[in-house]
């Protein structure tokens, strides 16, 4: 396959190809409001932390530092360090595709990348996972190709090199944890691997790559476990199977993916295994495979005693099948190269459609009243909230803001700028529970905000209210802050409620 793979020529130069996909991601960066998860990032990492109780911190800081250095929260620029990431990724995947299966190969790879849609978009996001996919595919790079040669000093740089590229991946996601387990069992399941593990180099690989997780460890140290407590949740409990949580799992990954980077993968999997189980494959062929086995499959089996399982989590490990996808993709038939095509037609109109809805809610604006599946709403910005605010006598930058979720406090603190102090009413605070400026605005809130559906806002006004009234401040209802897209029908109503004293009275 790799010779095949080789004679092909790709329609155009990879040059092209990066320049369009990077010119793609950046019109969409400066386009689409922050997602959920972007904006809790942007709002929490003000407070800059040696970790996050929800992950490592290398996203979340550096979106905090491009923030600051550009001095603006606005969309492209605290994702603009992830795209440059993401660009990374595709010439990182290029170049570990070339090495094993040729450049043809490689161009393919990188076209597989740029439109499966999770790396299309969530590559660039504000996300761990946009430098964890750096470092599992730096890691690949550097050391697969070594499980090929015999051990020799001179190669020593080179695993010094990975435990980086492992350090990275720590101190992006705990991921890595998998994936220095992975790199153990491809090293024992492999001659190769065998013939270094006797050398010192793979040792001080591994230490320098554990030096990556030592932040989010300290951290974790200095504040109970919390974020391993957490994760650790998500494993779930085998109390009965979750039948419908792995069918939304491994459903996700093909959706993430696309139906041709599924085919492809299996495609190339299965061709290179028709002589047996990895016979005849290289040492750096067979680690590449486990390593995305071990990246992989924890998660798909865990699926089934758990509750909350997220597709994009094992997307990091199908990264590393791309280059056999990519090489396999290389000696098939114009025609399923052509679907490439087709796959990046259809992405883009999602894209746009996505833009398009989270901005002005065209797609739903015949409806009578706001569909329920419409969760675009979580990605419109609520840049609404400081005006109406101000126009009920309340200074968003001065006033302490309570919000009911930490989801919704994510997305008022953005919305308000660097100088609000957001807190979170319910117990779930997620990282807002470590940041002073948020317990402050907890324990003494001038302004409390509950995000609904127009639809319920009567009926939660009744319910939220009573439980307010049940609580140790002297909350008094205010009009409701409402939020639109495009000027149009309102998306969002935010319930509100003032404290007595605070501001203007109605």
């Amino acid at each position: 396959m790799a010779e095949a793979a080789a004679d092909a020529r790709p329609p155009f130069p990879l040059v092209w190809l990066l320049a369009l996909v990077t010119l793609a991601r950046l019109s969409l960066a400066a386009t689409l409001p922050l997602g959920i998860d972007e904006a809790y990032a942007v709002a929490v990492s003000r407070a800059w932390s040696l970790s996050y109780f929800d992950h490592p911190p290398l996203a979340f800081n550096l979106a905090r530092l491009a923030a600051d250095i550009l001095g603006s929260e606005h969309r492209l620029a605290v994702r603009l360090p992830m795209q440059l990431l993401a660009l990374g990724s595709a010439l990182v995947l290029h170049d570990l595709t070339r090495v094993l299966y040729g450049r043809a190969a490689a161009w393919w790879a990188v076209a597989l990348f740029a439109t499966a849609p999770f790396f299309a978009v969530m590559a660039g996001a504000v996300v761990p996972d946009s430098p964890l996919v750096l470092g599992v595919l730096l890691v690949a790079r550097l050391l697969l190709p070594l499980l090929d040669v015999a051990p020799a000093r001179r190669n020593g740089w080179i695993w010094l090199m990975g435990g980086g590229a492992l350090a990275l991946a720590g101190l992006s996601k705990y991921h890595a944890v998998l994936l220095m387990a992975a790199g153990g069992l491809a090293l024992l399941a492999t001659a190769g691997g065998r013939r270094w593990l006797a050398t010192p180099w793979p040792w001080l690989a591994l230490a320098i790559g554990a030096i990556g997780l030592a932040p989010a460890l300290w951290w974790n140290a200095e504040h109970g476990w919390v974020s391993l407590a957490f994760q650790g949740s998500r494993a779930g409990s085998a109390t009965r199977i979750e039948w419908l949580n792995a069918a939304r799992m491994w459903g996700g990954q093909g959706l993430y993916l696309g139906p041709l980077a599924v085919l492809a993968i299996g495609f190339g999997l299965t061709h290179r295994g028709r002589s047996g189980c990895m016979a005849g494959w290289r040492d750096s062929e067979r680690g590449l495979v486990v390593l995305a086995a071990v990246l992989i499959l924890p998660f798909l089996m865990s699926a089934f005693v758990a509750r909350g399982s997220l597709p994009h989590w094992t997307m990091a490990g199908w990264s590393l099948l791309l280059p056999p996808a990519g090489a396999w993709l290389a000696s098939a038939s114009s025609r399923w190269r052509r679907g490439l095509a087709v796959q990046a037609g259809v992405l883009a109109l999602v894209a746009i459609a996505a833009v398009a809805q989270a901005r002005t809610g065209a797609l739903t604006a015949g409806f009578a009243a706001q569909p329920s599946f419409d969760d675009t709403r979580e990605f419109s910005d609520w840049e609404e909230i400081g005006p109406q605010l101000r126009d009920a006598g309340i200074d968003p930058e001065g006033a302490a803001i309570v919000a009911s979720t930490w989801i919704e406090a994510a997305k008022i603190a953005v919305a308000l700028g660097p100088r609000a102090r957001v807190g979170v009413l319910s117990d779930d605070q997620r990282h807002f529970a470590h940041v002073e400026t948020a317990q402050a605005a907890r324990r003494r809130p001038d302004v409390v905000l509950r995000a609904v559906a127009p639809a319920r806002a009567e009926a939660e006004r009744q319910r939220f209210g009573a439980m307010l009234a049940a609580g140790p401040w002297e909350m008094r209802p205010m009009a409701d802050l409402r939020l639109r897209r495009g000027g149009g029908r309102v998306f969002l109503t935010l319930l509100a409620w003032r404290r007595a004293g605070s501001g203007q009275e109605n």
